[in-house]
């Protein structure tokens, strides 16, 4: 028996199922849920148990050199005729 099945099984023969549903969808049963929900901590645990690094992401300045000539002379004559027609269907 699984254990998904398993608490099915006990919340089905409840006796206060039909409470326990209503309570379900309220604010109070929301925030008892909320409360119940995994923490950073134990969430940055089990991250890193499964060797993922935990660490702050920056902004930081990428320099891709879009100064040099090749990359100018691209982006005018090949990229921006193709992106063109797409601009219609773009935010500005």
């Amino acid at each position: 028996m699984t254990i998904t099945n398993y608490w099915r099984g006990t919340y089905r023969d409840s006796p206060n199922n039909d409470i326990q549903q209503n309570q379900f969808y309220t604010i109070d049963g929301i925030q008892q849920r909320i409360k119940n929900a995994l923490s950073s901590r134990s969430a940055h645990s089990w991250l890193t148990k499964l060797g993922w690094n935990w660490k702050e992401v920056r902004k930081a300045v990428y320099k891709d050199g879009h100064e040099c000539p090749n990359i100018q002379q691209y982006r005018q004559n090949i990229f921006l005729p193709q992106m063109e027609p797409l601009k219609p269907y773009m935010m500005e």
